[in-house]
């Protein structure tokens, strides 16, 4: 009796396809209404790319519509979960004290701007994010975003370089690495699952990528950024179908090319390892000691 042949292996542009096709039946079975205001949360990684203040609105525009949208529909199932409940207490408690510090207005209007990021989360949660089709389609959009991001470094290590081991393209500022672990992270982390579990074709694609992208947040001198993407990576690989021969040899690449790149630029080599020894909290002069020591001081 012949063994039962394995189903092909799916190509990237089949995924993509398949993806694009289950993304516009989506938007084609809502409402006109909303069906504009998902597509604009899908460009979100792309306006996040562009500067604070465009993504401020894109994020606050959502967070605002969800409210107003589960008022007028009177949609309050959201507010039982727990966790909801608990963000809006903390937000009492911050309206409080508010209430009783030096500066009451500016410290209530600080406290309830800053309620616009809890709020977009519900939004997510409960709104935009609840078809599956739509959160496959947003974590494409978060990874085309982050190829961006990188195609963006890439182009200024070529014209510019590094400015005292830092980059800056394309805010102008040396944070650039902030969009790479935080707003990239979710996509990179199912990267480096798919560089282990997947099929060897996709899986040599995923690594791949992954591998390029890892550099590039070596590149952008940000050392707390790169150590989130690095141990996420390390952890998204061991939790979904591992393979310890591929994550040795992901583990193994992985640290070999970003040791190469760290000790090929005596200024990425300053940054990451003589900058970091020298501000060790030993003494009074390091910056993570003033950082710290603020707490011990005050008890």
């Amino acid at each position: 009796m012949s063994e039962p042949s394995q189903a092909p292996e799916p190509t990237i542009k089949a995924i993509v396809k398949d993806m694009s096709t289950d993304l516009v039946n989506a938007l084609m079975e809502m409402p006109r209404w909303e069906r504009g205001f998902h597509i604009f949360w899908l460009l979100g990684p792309f306006i996040l790319l562009i500067e604070r203040s465009p993504a401020d609105i894109w994020l606050s525009v959502l967070a605002l519509t969800f409210l107003i949208r589960s008022i007028f529909k009177r949609d309050g199932g959201w507010l039982k979960v727990f966790w909801v409940r608990a963000s809006f207490l903390f937000l009492a408690v911050c309206m409080v004290s508010s209430a009783l510090s030096a500066m009451p207005s500016y410290a209530f209007y600080e406290g309830l701007a800053w309620f616009r990021f809890p709020l977009f989360a519900m939004a997510t949660a409960f709104w935009l994010g609840t078809d599956k089709r739509l959160l496959y389609a947003m974590l494409m959009s978060t990874a085309l975003g982050m190829m961006f991001m990188t195609g963006i470094l890439t182009a200024e290590m070529i014209i510019e370089g590094q400015k005292g081991g830092r980059l800056s393209w394309p805010y102008d500022d040396l944070v650039p690495g902030n969009y790479l672990s935080k707003v990239g992270l979710p996509a990179f982390t199912i990267m480096a699952a798919l560089a282990i579990g997947a099929k060897p074709k996709l899986a040599s694609i995923m690594g791949g990528l992954s591998l390029v992208s890892i550099i590039m947040s070596v590149l952008t001198g940000e050392r707390i950024n790169f150590l989130i993407r690095a141990c996420g990576d390390m952890l998204a690989a061991l939790v979904w179908r591992p393979n310890w021969r591929r994550f040795g040899i992901l583990v193994f690449v992985e640290i070999s090319a970003v040791f190469a790149t760290v000790i090929s630029s005596s200024s990425i080599k300053q940054r990451y390892f003589d900058s970091f020894l020298a501000q060790l909290p030993t003494g009074t002069n390091s910056s993570y000691y003033r950082a710290i020591a603020a707490g011990p001081e005050a008890a």
